[in-house]
């Protein structure tokens, strides 16, 4: 988004220090207990859940408080309620994180899992005897936990007086630089160049898909959530054929029960504000009725011919998951037609079959930039980390800055710039992480 938009002007800002902001901002975020709220309680109840961590929570407590709220549509605009929610539930989840680690040895987060490294190698294993042999860890972890929410806070508004800065960076180095990050951390979780291909692909794929309005938050979700759910699917489906069968296995017990009814509240309570909103529309959209056919179309071929071969019990959670998208498309359809029908014939907004007017694309801009980025990923085996970063990052900034002239004449701080760059990164992977990257054929 940021290389589509090079070259247009951006509106600039000004900061300045106000007295009692501090005690605005807190006073502020007192008058929102139902977002502060919905966000504690989620990320809580997801934090006692193994294996998920912040990013799920985040998103979940974000996706409840638009729905509760009078204002949907104000979020995703940066009001206060939005970040509140988010940020609240990612805090609220650390704590019940730490609950199936320290007594089923299972890390809730990825910091959790980083504790259990910790503990594992001082020969301290996780579980219900820890609390009776190893005590004092279990407070230590509790004391720790309460002194952080003080240090960060002191942090928090200490950073937060230089903070501004970040938005001063040019869209150029800043689209550099999130390519660079994405692919360093990609790498760093697994060390598998297999997760930069599929980083790239969604990637790709979501840019194209927010152009028809495709939200990311369901497909980082789902990418998130899908192995997780899968195994346990599986594991549970197992598990129920040994027992009771499928019925008692999954549909009895409070626990059980109270989760799938909040799901089923979930979904529905976001079908009724649907249905509100489609109300205000004066017009079908084509591009929903488009959309809804080939995603039908898709889930029944890949059913059909792609999953035909496949052993039936590994096959059955995707087969499940097409299932759910046609009818979610064939329900989407649905709505369009009956709401097509409604409308006067011979009227002019019956159909929306045209868009609005937009200026030209810069399908150049785009294309090259992707074939920069293929070419980054492919180097990155070949010339290592640090040398195709710097290479990457040096030729980016050259072919899309508008003055190359004002570009070759600054051409000692163009340098200085990707260097001081992967010196930073060299020193947080290589040297604090401990992050074994390939260095290439130089190094």
């Amino acid at each position: 988004m940021l290389i589509e938009s090079f070259g247009e002007k951006h509106d600039t800002f000004s900061t300045s220090p106000q007295k009692g902001i501090l005690q605005k901002t807190f006073l502020n975020n007192i008058k929102m207990p139902r977002v502060l709220a919905i966000g504690s309680v989620i990320g809580s109840i997801i934090g006692l859940i193994p294996g998920i961590g912040g990013q799920v929570a985040g998103i979940v407590a974000y996706d409840q408080a638009k729905k509760l709220s009078k204002n949907p549509h104000d979020y995703g605009t940066g009001i206060p309620q939005g970040v509140a929610a988010a940020e609240s539930a990612n805090n609220a989840m650390v704590g019940p994180s730490l609950v199936p680690l320290l007594t089923l040895s299972i890390p809730g987060s990825p910091t959790a899992a980083v504790l259990l490294g910790g503990l594992l190698i001082h020969g301290i294993f996780p579980g219900p005897n820890l609390f009776l042999l190893h005590g004092n860890i279990v407070h230590t972890f509790i004391g720790s936990l309460l002194l952080a929410q003080f240090v960060m806070l002191v942090f928090g508004i200490f950073l937060s007086r230089h903070s501004n800065w970040v938005m001063k960076v040019p869209a150029l180095y800043m689209a550099a630089s999130i390519i660079v990050l994405s692919f360093f951390g990609t790498f760093s979780i697994n060390n598998n160049f297999n997760d930069l291909i599929v980083m790239f692909t969604i990637g790709s794929l979501m840019y194209a898909g927010n152009k028809v309005g495709f939200a990311a938050a369901p497909v980082v979700m789902g990418l998130i959530l899908g192995g997780i759910a899968e195994n346990s699917f599986l594991k549970g489906m197992l598990l129920a054929k040994a027992g009771d069968g499928m019925f008692n296995y999954f549909f009895t017990g409070g626990i059980k029960i109270t989760m799938i009814l909040m799901c089923l509240l979930s979904l529905l309570f976001g079908a009724y504000n649907t249905f509100k909103g489609r109300k205000k529309k004066t017009a079908a959209s084509k591009k929903d009725i488009v959309l809804a056919i080939c995603i039908l179309f898709f889930s029944f071929t890949l059913i059909k011919y792609g999953l035909a071969a496949k052993d039936p019990l590994t096959s059955l959670f995707p087969k499940a998951t097409l299932v759910i998208m046609g009818i979610l498309a064939f329900i989407m359809l649905l709505q369009e037609i009956i709401f097509l029908a409604k409308i006067k014939k011979g009227s002019p907004e019956g159909l929306q079959l045209s868009a609005k007017k937009h200026k030209a694309f810069p399908f150049l801009r785009i294309i090259l930039s992707l074939a920069l980025t293929i070419v980054y990923m492919a180097l990155l085996d070949v010339l290592g980390f640090y040398f195709s970063t710097f290479l990457f990052f040096l030729t980016f900034t050259l072919i899309f800055c508008i003055d190359k002239k004002a570009f070759c004449r600054r051409a000692h701080v163009q340098i200085a710039i990707p260097s001081l760059l992967v010196a930073v990164l060299y020193s947080l992977f290589s040297l604090l992480l401990k992050v074994s990257l390939p260095r290439g054929l130089l190094f």
